[in-house]
């Protein structure tokens, strides 16, 4: 049987792999696993990395993935952050930026913490990094009037702490994104700013993964614009499933494609098992992935059954 890292490398060369690899996107539930909160686990890289390595055990994943929180990069930007029990959120518009916003808060404790982590779990599991999105960080640091007018200034800000998080040297960048394209989808400004991060990830050899959330299903194809590596689908609104013939665009070019589904959603998964049956064999390279969704406590019983589904997965 192969390890994860085995199964990354396979899928980061391009080679057919017998099953999907399962990378888990963590917040709450590592800081269960670790026995704290996700307020305290954050602001420690030694308890953060401990509570991810051992949730990765846990749940037998093929990868690791250090920074899944929507507000780091914000908060490093200088963004206010507070608390909903322990759900961190960004409040309201920011009033100055920071210089150096890899240094800031719990954004520095995520790149100590990716340090320890890939250092200890590269031998055995792939190695991601999360980072929101340029578009998400304008409409977070902005807000949704002046996002469009200041996607330069997030890009900036963007590019410096991809670049930092690129030193090192994840398996995969992740970009996190939510639905805020617009209707039309990605415009010539939101493709620019792509097309650089894309050029810092490859500097360093590293594929661009783009992570959706809140997205429109049928835009879904405009997004083949952004030349991700691999595009990793989150919820939409209404949980409408994409259309295959969009899937099929999207990733036209693109290294990769998989679900990323709710730890405790058996449903959700049997749905992509069936999309991956009609479209599989015509992707390059398939992928899954789990989340723990806000707001609910996972049920570890019910996320091990989906994790073992996840695993079965076939193209």
């Amino acid at each position: 049987m192969e390890t994860g890292r085995e199964l990354f490398d396979r899928f980061l060369r391009g080679d057919r792999v017998p099953r999907a690899a399962f990378l888990p996107f963590l917040s709450t539930l590592a800081a269960r696993v670790g026995g704290t909160t996700l307020e305290r686990m954050t602001s420690d890289p030694g308890a953060w990395a401990a509570s991810l390595l051992k949730a990765a055990d846990l749940l037998d994943a093929d990868g690791v993935v250090v920074g899944f929180d929507w507000t780091l990069l914000a908060e490093g930007c200088g963004a206010r952050i507070g608390w909903d029990g322990d759900r961190p959120r960004v409040e309201g518009p920011t009033r100055s930026l920071s210089d150096a916003p890899e240094s800031v808060g719990r954004l520095a404790t995520a790149l100590e913490a990716a340090r320890r982590v890939f250092a200890v779990c590269r031998p055995r599991r792939g190695c991601v990094a999360a980072l929101t999105g340029p578009v998400t960080l304008a409409h977070q640091l902005f807000g949704p009037e002046e996002a469009s007018g200041r996607l330069a200034d997030a890009k900036l800000l963007t590019v410096r702490v991809a670049e930092a998080i690129c030193r090192e040297r994840p398996d995969m960048l992740c970009l996190l994104e939510r639905g805020e394209w617009g209707p039309e989808g990605p415009t010539p400004a939101h493709r620019r700013v792509y097309s650089t991060l894309k050029n810092v990830a490859s500097y360093y050899n590293i594929p661009l993964v783009l992570y959706l959330e809140d997205y429109d299903p049928p835009t879904l194809a405009s997004l083949a614009a952004l030349r991700a590596d691999v595009y990793l689908l989150g919820p939409a609104p209404g949980n409408r499933d994409p259309a295959p013939g969009d899937l099929l665009h999207l990733t036209a070019e693109a290294q990769g494609l998989g679900p990323c589904l709710a730890l405790d959603d058996v449903t959700a998964v049997d749905e992509w098992a069936r999309l991956g049956q009609e479209i599989g064999s015509q992707l390059r390279g398939w992928f899954a992935a789990g989340f723990d969704p806000p707001g609910r406590e996972v049920d570890l019983e019910t996320a091990h059954v989906v994790v073992r589904r996840i695993r079965e997965l076939r193209r």
